[in-house]
């Protein structure tokens, strides 16, 4: 497909049926940075589109031309900028949402097998999700950043008989009820000893129970069923645990 050929499909057909989608947002992304894009290459023909799109419900054509300036002209948008930290965020989550959907599958299968029972059966489902940065854990490097900034060290400077102390004496940190012992002192040490301080960058982590809060409307749409989705603690970050409600 060529450049003029895209311009076309987006002009006669994307933007026509754009809020009909159910993907609309991801739709009005893909139009705005391929007119950005290509905008060099064909401006007028990008021109012509952005206004299209950015006045899709104005019928008079003639007063949109009119009104073209900085403002609203696809040749004064900001240029759009790649960003790698993005890019990879997007690609895990989707990868683990491909994960989610393949297990429900593979699971519905076994279970019809298993049962004798037609899928049909099942009216709601159960996603029960772990993760690899629980939330204690989130809190642990919340507090050593904070430490760090409190004391001017990197992180290879602190050391375990400074901090020990202070966690085990931190009182927001027993909500969490998570044995010293056993997990806390094991996980501070794991980071301390790292001296690398990347192990303290959150910003990439994905909060699959947040991720799949937000994606249920999706997933209950494409199964066909109610969605609901639960945490434990003990459940591997990797792989979901699904259960199934069925008709009685």
């Amino acid at each position: 497909m060529s450049i003029s050929d895209s311009c076309i499909f987006v002009d006669e057909w994307l933007i026509k049926n754009i809020d009909k989608d159910y993907h609309s947002e991801a739709i009005k992304y893909y139009i705005e940075i391929f007119l950005m894009l290509n905008t060099p290459f064909i401006p007028h023909l990008t021109e012509h589109c952005w206004q299209l799109y950015k006045n899709k419900n104005k019928n008079n054509e003639q007063n949109i031309v009119n009104k073209i300036n900085k403002r609203n002209s696809v040749r004064y948008q900001k240029y759009p900028v790649v960003l790698t930290v993005g890019v990879k965020s997007y690609l895990d989550k989707y990868k683990y949402l491909e994960i989610v959907m393949e297990t429900i599958g593979k699971r519905k299968e076994y279970w019809s097998k298993k049962t004798n029972s037609p899928v049909t059966d099942i009216n709601g489902i159960e996603i029960i999700v772990g993760d690899d940065l629980e939330p204690w854990k989130i809190y642990i490097i919340e507090y050593i950043k904070s430490y760090m900034k409190r004391t001017y060290k990197k992180l290879h400077e602190i050391n375990m008989k400074e901090i020990v102390p202070l966690i085990i004496q931190d009182e927001k940190l027993k909500v969490f009820k998570v044995n010293y012992k056993k997990k806390i002192t094991p996980y501070l040490a794991q980071l301390i000893n790292a001296k690398d301080e990347s192990v303290l960058d959150t910003s990439t982590h994905i909060n699959k129970y947040e991720l799949l809060q937000e994606l249920s409307p999706f997933i209950a749409k494409f199964m066909k069923t109610h969605i609901t989705i639960s945490y434990k603690d003990n459940i591997n970050p990797k792989q979901p645990n699904i259960e199934f409600m069925t008709k009685i």
